[in-house]
């Protein structure tokens, strides 16, 4: 699923003559870099029923960066108004692929984190 993403992104960048969907990539290595380190850190859980305060702060910004990618084609897609970053057909395939994406890794962190019988 992951490479057919990148199929699409692609695809949509070829077609329309404009390389702008490839700014996606950054956000798409960036998105899991907060959770590398919440994991990482060290703090224990002060008392029952208090969660560790990096995960949360973590998950906030995995959020924003996942908000974030599928709203930068659409905003590529309607500024500026003479000559847009994206066509309508690339805003289209890069949504796809982000979903593909998402849904790639997504998947493998379910598949991952059970446990083998």
């Amino acid at each position: 699923m992951g490479s057919l993403g990148l199929t699409f992104l692609i695809l949509g960048c070829v077609l329309s003559g404009k390389w702008w969907a490839l700014l996606l990539f950054l956000f798409y290595g960036f998105t899991p870099v907060p959770l590398l380190f919440a994991q990482r850190s060290e703090y224990e859980t002060l008392g029952e029923g208090e969660s560790d305060k990096s995960m949360d702060i973590a998950i906030f910004f995995v959020a924003g960066m996942v908000v974030s990618t599928f709203a930068l084609p659409i905003l590529l897609t309607s500024v500026p108004l003479e000559n847009p970053g994206m066509t309508t057909t690339n805003c289209f395939l890069a949504e796809f692929a982000t979903v593909l994406f998402y849904t790639t890794a997504g998947l493998f962190l379910v598949v991952s984190d059970e446990e083998e019988y």
